[in-house]
């Protein structure tokens, strides 16, 4: 499966305020699998998001990240992938 490289507007619309995600995949090691997430703001860094458990959780961008969308259909995006500057999983969404 290849993706798209995106740029933070089109992010911007497939983030959109209420948003349900799915983080599949960050830096921090992950117990219990995805984690629900929903689209609460948009930053001018990023986004904020809120956990099940009502917490905030944020999306932060850095210089040299690359956004990459994949349609495995075909038919519209359905994971985005935030790669770091040396090609690293920054962070890794489902769309729902």
């Amino acid at each position: 499966m290849t993706g798209t490289k995106l740029s933070r507007n089109e992010l911007k619309t497939l983030f959109f305020v209420g948003r349900k995600l799915e983080l599949l995949a960050c830096y921090v090691p992950m117990k219990g699998g995805p984690k629900p997430r929903t689209v609460k703001a948009h930053r001018s860094y990023g986004y904020d998001m809120e956990t099940l458990e009502g917490k905030v959780s944020r999306l932060s961008f850095e210089s040299g990240q690359i956004i990459e969308g994949f349609s495995p259909a075909g038919n519209g995006f359905t994971e985005v992938v935030i790669w770091d500057s040396a090609g690293i999983a920054a962070a890794h969404y489902r769309l729902l």
